[in-house]
């Protein structure tokens, strides 16, 4: 084959690569969507337990008459020397998980939303692939070279992995914002809780309930992104070297584990350490998967690099 037809078949191949980036990527668009549905319809079944669960929680515990988080603790702080009431406890801790479940089906009904105005750009890409195709097609029935060949599915593979990590690194970066401020809400609350223990009184009460309400609205946002970087996950091989092993499995109910011990951890001094350091782990185990996805991402450049170095220097040799 002449160098003048691989320069063409190089620039054609470019073409191609671009357009099935995009055909990638309405695929992509096309299997978050679908996995999304399939998150909102558990999700409305959680909320249907749930739901459940607080009404019969709730019909031993009518003699609330707020369902305010910092008013609902007072009162169970009040009546702390009787060990609280079970009851309270219980339907206030089914109750944030209604609200988190509730936020969450909120929040994936939106991303369809936006996910099907993007994929609504793709319309013509199966089009745009099927006729540079055929024009490649006609060029290799002339001249056909293996290498060339080759070195264009390589290519295609590195640039396909490329963008399945940058969108993992996104949402993981958005993870670690969130995840750093409900630290911090966090470790404020707890030494507050401290000074409250040693006769802080009603400032120190007041600004501890503060922290706890701040706390509430960021884990709701803390576990849709929880799982929204599980789902990015999902998409990359994480068998690789340069991935950290770290078990998932955990975080998709973060918020539920949070909830279930809140009321405690936050009014029994000796136990508001654990949302401290459950959280503070968490952040930990997201840092080091970022930091692998970063690793895997310089990598795969590299190896771009020297693939189109050697592309290159293939077609300039023949003659």
């Amino acid at each position: 084959m002449k160098s003048e037809l691989l320069v063409v078949l190089q620039e054609l191949n470019e073409e191609i690569l671009i357009v099935n980036q995009k055909v990638a990527s309405r695929n992509r668009l096309r299997t978050k969507i679908n996995r999304i549905l399939g998150h909102i319809n558990q999700e409305k079944k959680r909320l249907d337990g749930l739901k459940i669960k607080m009404q019969k929680e709730f019909a031993d515990v009518e003699k609330l008459e707020s369902i305010n988080l910092s008013s609902l603790i007072l009162k169970i702080k009040g009546s702390i020397k009787e060990q609280y009431n079970k009851e309270q406890q219980e339907y206030y801790a089914v109750r944030l998980q209604y609200n988190q479940c509730k936020h969450s089906i909120e929040k994936l009904e939106n991303d369809v939303i936006e996910l099907r105005d993007k994929l609504a750009v793709y319309s013509t890409v199966d089009d745009e692939y099927k006729a540079l195709l055929l024009k490649k097609d006609k060029l290799l029935k002339q001249h056909h070279d293996v290498k060339v060949e080759k070195f264009s599915a390589e290519l295609t593979a590195i640039q396909t992995e490329k963008t399945e990590i940058s969108e993992a690194i996104s949402a993981g970066d958005s993870l670690l914002e969130e995840m750093n401020k409900l630290v911090k809400i966090l470790n404020k609350a707890r030494g507050w809780g401290v000074f409250d223990l040693f006769g802080g009184g009603l400032i120190a009460t007041a600004v501890k309930h503060s922290k706890i309400n701040q706390a509430q609205e960021i884990i709701h946002h803390v576990q849709y992104l929880l799982n929204k970087f599980q789902d990015e996950l999902k998409d990359i091989n994480l068998s690789s070297d340069t991935l950290e092993k770290i078990e998932l499995g955990s975080f998709s109910q973060f918020a539920d584990y949070f909830f279930d011990g809140l009321i405690v951890d936050w009014i029994v001094q000796a136990k508001i350490k654990k949302s401290y350091d459950s959280s503070k782990q968490l952040l930990f185990r997201v840092n080091l998967l970022v930091k692998g996805l970063r690793k895997r991402y310089e990598l795969l450049e590299k190896d771009r690099n020297v693939l189109r170095g050697k592309y290159k220097q293939y077609v300039e040799s023949v003659s």
